[in-house]
């Protein structure tokens, strides 16, 4: 019976360790989203079809969808539009290295390449451990740049 109950145990903390992280932001219907976004999305990808919206503000939406086999994101909000591309992390190893010699403890979460500006994109790596969560920038030859603060951080 112990025996039993170890493996049971062992079999739930797999799977929950091997779960991928919740949506940080409230899934919205496509029908909750002004439609100014939904037109500006359509417009600017026609060959995406169904995209999951979530609601980071009153004024601001991401889309998330998969474009090309890629994973990507947009954001949406009545300043400018970001977009965002999910980027595998088996292409981020000097990502991962960096994270494992100057982080200790911290997962590597996430890795996306976005926009700064109109003219820069950089790479932006979400690590936590427990409940502290970071934000860390690499330039696009993946050497690091600065730990970004909430106020700067890329969605």
């Amino acid at each position: 019976m112990k025996r039993a109950f170890v493996l049971l145990s062992c079999v739930v903390m797999a799977a929950a360790c091997g779960t991928p992280p919740k949506a940080t932001y409230p899934l919205v219907d496509e029908r909750e989203v002004p439609e100014k976004f939904i037109k500006d999305f359509k417009r600017q990808k026609p060959d995406v079809g169904q995209a999951k919206w979530e609601k980071i503000d009153s004024l601001t939406y991401r889309a998330n969808f998969t474009a090309n086999g890629n994973k990507a994101r947009m954001q949406f909000s009545n300043a400018e539009v970001l977009s965002s591309w999910i980027i595998p992390l088996e292409y981020c190893t000097d990502i991962k290295e960096y994270v494992a010699q100057n982080y200790e403890g911290f997962k590597l979460d996430e890795v996306i390449l976005s926009d700064i500006n109109r003219k820069e994109k950089a790479y932006f790596a979400s690590i936590s451990r427990k409940k502290d969560v970071k934000q860390l920038q690499f330039d696009l030859t993946q050497q690091f740049i600065k730990e970004v603060g909430p106020e700067e951080e890329k969605k």
